[in-house]
C-alpha cells in the first residue's frame, strides 16, 4: 500500500485520543515515531525540526505527534508504552497500510521496540535511533521518577506547582557538543529562546495541560524495559544509530541494543551527541538503509 503525497494538518481519533499527523511522498511508507515527552515547549511554540522527517525528504513519510504530544489531544490520563505502541499501530489502521518501515527516535526508538513486539506483522523495517532497551536507572530519569510517583500521591496539580518555576525560567540552553555544526548551535540556541518567550506569552491553562502530559509521558516511558524481549524482535532489517558521546541516552545502551539484536547493522558516530541526525554521517546512514529496505 503506497501513501498519498503532501496531506498536512490532519487529525484521527486512534483509540480515543485525538492524534495529529502528517502524510508526505508516496511509495513505500515509512513511520516516524518522534522522541520527546511534550510539554509546554511544544505545545505553545512553533514546532520544531523532526531529524526523522528532515532526513527522509525522497522518502514517503508518515510523521505524527503522539498523544499529550504538540498538536495531539493533551489529558490527563494513566498509560503504558505498549498504549502508545497500539496508538502508532491505529494510525497505520486509519491509513490502511499493512506494513511500514519504523524509524524511532529516542523515546519513539523504545516505543518502535514495544510496536515491533506486540505488532511484529505491522513491521517492514526497524530503526532504533539514539534509543535503548532500558533507562531507568540512568541519572537523567531520577525527576521522572519523582514526578511520576508525586502525581500518583499528591496530585496533578502538586507536580506543576513543584515544576512551575522551572517551566518559566528553564535552564540556559545546553546539551550541544562541541563538534555540532555551529549552524545547528545558532538555530537550537535562537529556537529555545524563542520558546521561552512563548511560554512566557501563553494562557497558563495550555502550559498547566502541557506539563500534565509530560508528566503522563514520563511515567509511562520511565518503567519500560525491553532487554529480555529483544531476542523476540521480528527478523526484519534493522539498523541502530548512535553517537558515542551521547550525552542523554550513553553509549553503553546503543551497543547493548547491537550486541543483543544481532541481526542488525549499525552505525556509530563519532563525537555524536543526542540530536544524532544532525550529523550527516547519521543523516546518511538512516537516509541510505531505508532506501535499501525499500526496494
Amino acid at each position: 500500500m503506497t501513501v498519498s503525497p503532501a496531506k498536512h494538518n490532519l487529525s484521527a481519533n486512534l483509540n480515543n485520543w485525538k492524534i495529529a499527523y502528517s502524510v508526505d511522498g508516496t511509495g513505500e511508507p515509512v513511520l516516524s515515531i518522534h522522541g520527546g515527552f511534550g510539554g509546554a515547549a511544544q505545545a505553545v511554540s512553533e514546532r520544531g525540526p523532526r531529524p526523522i522527517a528532515e532526513a527522509l525528504t525522497n522518502f514517503s513519510l508518515i510523521d505524527y505527534d503522539r498523544r499529550n504530544c504538540g498538536n495531539s489531544e493533551m489529558r490527563e490520563e494513566n498509560y503504558s508504552q505498549d498504549d502508545i505502541a497500539d496508538e502508532a499501530v491505529a494510525l497505520l489502521d486509519h491509513l490502511e497500510i499493512e506494513t511500514a518501515i519504523i524509524c524511532g527516535d529516542s523515546m519513539g526508538g523504545t516505543i518502535a521496540q514495544s510496536l515491533a513486539l506486540r505488532h511484529p506483522h505491522r513491521v517492514k523495517a526497524l530503526a532504533l535511533i539514539e534509543t535503548s532497551a532500558h533507562m531507568r536507572d540512568v541519572s537523567l530519569y531520577g525527576p521522572f521518577h519523582h514526578y511520576s510517583e508525586l502525581w500518583k500521591s499528591d496530585g496533578m496539580e502538586a507536580c506543576y506547582e513543584r515544576r512551575r518555576e522551572s517551566i518559566y525560567n528553564p535552564p540556559p540552553f545546553g546539551n550541544v557538543a562541541d563538534n555540532m555544526p555551529d549552524q545547528f548551535k545558532k538555530f537550537m540556541a535562537e529556537m529555545a529562546e524563542q520558546t521561552r518567550e512563548a511560554i512566557a506569552n501563553a494562557d497558563e491553562s495550555i502550559v498547566r495541560a502541557a506539563a500534565a502530559g509530560e508528566v503522563c509521558n514520563w511515567a509511562a516511558h520511565s518503567s519500560f524495559d525491553t532487554r529480555e524481549n529483544l531476542q523476540d524482535l521480528p527478523l526484519v532489517p534493522t539498523i541502530i544509530i548512535h553517537g558515542d558521546a551521547d550525552s542523554v541516552v550513553p553509549i553503553e545502551h546503543g551497543l547493548e541494543l547491537v550486541d543483543d539484536i544481532k541481526h542488525a547493522d549499525s552505525t556509530i558516530v563519532s563525537g555524536g551527541d543526542h540530536g544524532i541526525l544532525l550529523w550527516p554521517e547519521a543523516k546518511e546512514a538512516l537516509r541510505n538503509w531505508v532506501e535499501k529496505v525499500s526496494t
